[in-house]
């Protein structure tokens, strides 16, 4: 009798010792060979003299920097010292170069970074002539920056972007990170506050595209909404909370406004995990999912929550959801080359027909930038237990 039954004895048993065993941890996400994998490529693909210093490039770099900060191997600081240093002789040239749009400075960004990861001061002419543009450029009534200056393409336009608030208000922050300064950390918080009351619908706490200075008006007038100029804001706002101290007076502030703007573009996440071109909860035909705003959106939520600002039971599921979706969205061809899809091409304020309409293309400098940023980032990270 005890022979047939010892099965049915063990078995119980086993059942028992599973119910006490502790529950397997997540999986972790596994996204840093990618990473690593696009940052060489690109590298390889994009010769550092070859690039033009622009706001395209300076995404690009800004994501082979995230990349260097977890594999410093790959020779990331190198290929962007060669960068600079092909401009530099512009720089020093008598007269210098000089900046004349937000975009037009925002290389300076990368100059603060190489600074800080080597202080040699063989960047200070870049520097010098972002600081010289911050002086002469044009300022709304509130103290936010205007898109263009005098000599740029579109120096007849008097517009605030919220593009600025990436490109002006992250340099600002690594010139801090640089120099130690709080000067320019005020800045870029002064920045944030300026664009936040212009750009930002109190109805649905996104931001507008632009805000036309001689109308008084937002650009679009409706209620449409950039996915990449809101990944701009949130990135900034979250790199700025980052750097301030908790006692400063206008930590709790940027930290509740960052939270409303994550929460609001939570809720428009798509179903493939990304978000849509023009931020809606129910994307129309047309309105495609767009990968650099996907990833640099990601980015700073995933920072929103290692800061503590953002729960992590609410945030996490999204966060896994858009790095499978930007998973999707990066591919191997035939010859074992990585192919990042579906980044949209530089983009002015319009209406949403016009922002339906641009281009969405495949390994535009920019989107390759934003998604190795966000596989360095989300690297190593414990999926969200799922219930």
């Amino acid at each position: 009798m005890w022979v047939y039954t010892l099965p049915m004895h063990l078995s119980a048993l086993l059942s028992v010792l599973l119910a006490c065993a502790p529950p397997e941890a997540p999986a972790a996400h596994d996204t840093l060979p990618i990473a690593q994998a696009l940052a060489t490529q690109g590298m390889t693909r994009w010769p550092a003299e070859s690039l033009p210093l622009d706001w395209m490039q300076t995404v690009w770099a800004t994501g082979l920097l995230g990349v260097h900060e977890v594999d410093p191997s790959l020779g990331v600081d190198l290929y962007l010292q060669e960068w600079l240093d092909d401009e530099l002789p512009r720089f020093t040239a008598d007269p210098p170069k000089e900046f004349n749009s937000s975009d037009s400075m925002s290389p300076a960004m990368i100059a603060a970074a190489l600074e800080t990861l080597e202080p040699t001061g063989r960047y200070t002419p870049i520097l010098d002539a972002a600081d010289r543009y911050l002086s002469v450029a044009r300022y709304a009534e509130n103290g936010a920056i205007q898109h263009w200056g005098d000599g740029s393409v579109f120096e007849d336009l008097d517009q605030v972007w919220v593009d600025s608030m990436f490109m002006v208000g992250v340099t600002a922050l690594n010139r801090h990170d640089q120099t130690g300064d709080d000067t320019f950390l005020e800045s870029a918080l002064t920045q944030h506050d300026a664009f936040v009351a212009l750009l930002v619908d109190p109805n649905d706490g996104l931001y507008r595209h632009a805000y036309d200075v001689p109308t008084g008006e937002n650009i679009p007038a409706e209620a449409v909404y950039w996915a990449r100029g809101n990944s701009w804001a949130l990135l900034m706002a979250v790199e700025t909370y980052a750097r301030l101290p908790q006692d400063h007076p206008g930590a709790e502030a940027l930290g509740a406004a960052f939270v409303a703007h994550a929460e609001a573009v939570l809720n428009t996440q798509a179903e493939d995990g990304l978000w849509p071109t023009v931020l809606t909860a129910t994307p129309e035909d047309g309105n495609y999912t767009e990968t650099s705003a996907a990833a640099l959106i990601v980015t700073a939520l995933m920072r929103g929550v290692d800061l503590g600002l953002l729960d992590p039971t609410q945030t996490n599921p999204a966060i896994d959801r858009a790095i499978d979706g930007l998973l999707g969205r990066v591919e191997q061809d035939a010859e074992g080359a990585w192919v990042v899809e579906g980044t949209s091409f530089g983009t002015n304020p319009g209406d949403y027909d016009y922002y339906l309409s641009v281009a969405q293309l495949d390994d535009i400098i920019l989107g390759v930038g934003a998604v190795a940023l966000a596989f360095a980032e989300a690297d190593g990270r414990p999926r969200a237990e799922t219930p």
